[in-house]
């Protein structure tokens, strides 16, 4: 699902950043565009940056981490 619709990033491409190291959200912004237009992405990425922060896995699929539906 897509987590910043902006940019076209999907969660799957924000969990790959993730594990590829990029685990701040100035390093997602860079690798990936996310929460650099609009904005409306901005909380559900500090989420995931924050769980992957968290846990030794750096993305799993967790209910509260999934795609919020952007309005």
């Amino acid at each position: 699902m897509y987590v910043c619709l902006c940019r076209g990033v999907t969660e799957t491409d924000v969990c790959k950043a993730l594990e590829e190291g990029h685990r701040t959200l100035d390093a997602l912004q860079d690798a990936l565009g996310v929460a650099t237009c609009c904005g409306c992405c901005l909380d559900h990425v500090v989420r995931m940056v924050h769980h992957a922060q968290q846990s030794p896995v750096a993305c799993s699929v967790q209910p509260e981490l999934s795609c919020a539906a952007v309005s």
